[in-house]
């Protein structure tokens, strides 16, 4: 997808390059960059991701999500909230996944992974199958993968509730046409699919 199909959903952006590169996925950790990802600076509280797009660059990033410009020459989006852009663009890249699931997300200050494990339980002893991504394990297609903690972020959520989507059955079970997922610990863009 181009750099230019992925802004329509984000609010505020700005394009600056001439190109419209081919995105082909979505990165914020610059040494897990590979060619044809857009890379997105995120503000952190020690370190800024925009102090780390030049080597993303170097890594074949097609592309960069800023807050601000910088002196590259690659093709940069310029957002208000990087976040919430990587969020979009991440579900957007996907095919909106969470479209099709009947999701469950769990926030709160204590007991969130626990209370997904429980739901999880509860709707496989009901004869449903569903996927659960939390802050210990991702289980979907019957897959069980420990998540780290740079993953449990957009990108991650987009690309593992489309895994889900593409084998219903198998992931999250169909009952009256229903799919179902399970999210422990979901940020307030993750949801965004």
């Amino acid at each position: 997808m181009t750099l230019g199909a992925l802004i329509v959903s984000v609010p505020g952006a700005v394009l600056h390059g001439a190109s419209d590169p081919e995105i082909t996925g979505i990165a914020y950790h610059a040494d897990s960059v590979v060619p044809g990802d857009a890379f997105v600076c995120l503000p952190g509280a020690r370190v800024d991701g925009h102090d780390f797009a030049p080597r993303a660059v170097e890594r074949g990033a097609a592309a960069l999500v800023v807050s601000r410009r910088l002196p590259l020459a690659v093709p940069q989006l310029q957002v208000p909230d990087t976040r919430l852009a990587m969020a979009l663009m991440a579900a957007e890249l996907a095919g909106h996944p969470s479209r099709a699931l009947r999701l469950v997300g769990i926030t709160g200050t204590n007991g969130k992974t626990t209370s997904a494990f429980l739901v999880h339980a509860v709707l496989e002893a009901a004869g449903e199958r569903c996927g659960l991504i939390g802050t210990v394990e991702a289980r979907v297609g019957g897959r069980v993968e420990p998540v780290t903690a740079p993953a449990r972020r957009q990108p991650m959520f987009a690309t593992r509730v489309a895994a889900a989507g593409d084998a219903p059955r198998q992931a999250l079970g169909e009952q009256r046409g229903q799919r179902r997922g399970i999210f422990g610990r979901v940020g307030r863009h993750e949801c965004l699919g």
